[in-house]
């Protein structure tokens, strides 16, 4: 990303957050930084209709609630993508200090079909909120 968008990019370290049993090492780390997170219990993941992506909120949540994790990062802004997205070009930063900026996937929409999810999660919410 530096070197496609010169001095001056805002992409300046890639930091990946990473679930695994018990938070361990998988060797990635010697390539780049890393911070692990112990998943959810297969218990939990069960109790969630097996949906085992849960793991990347939870991650996200834990590295926001945990000072010495927090710490580890250093950036001003943070970039949060799927890990199968890939960058072909350095993207602009569209955020502010007074704004926050998010992609909007089409395909990711909630209509009435998906009222029942909302509620177990939400039960005042519904999809329209």
């Amino acid at each position: 990303q530096r070197r496609a968008a010169g001095p001056c990019t805002d992409m300046t370290r890639f930091t990946r957050l990473a679930a695994s049993k018990s938070g361990k090492a998988d060797g990635l780390e010697r390539v780049m930084p890393t911070i692990y997170i112990a998943q959810l219990a297969d218990e939990v993941i069960a109790s969630h209709m097996h949906f085992g992506v849960l793991n990347r909120p939870y991650s996200f949540k834990v590295l926001l609630q945990t000072p010495e994790l927090r710490a580890k990062i250093a950036e001003e802004y943070v970039f949060i993508m799927e890990t199968d997205h890939v960058l072909l070009r350095p993207l602009p930063n569209l955020a502010t200090p007074d704004l926050a900026y998010a992609f909007d996937f089409g395909y990711m929409h909630a209509g009435r079909h998906v009222d029942w999810v909302v509620k177990r999660y939400w039960p005042e919410g519904s999809y329209a909120d």
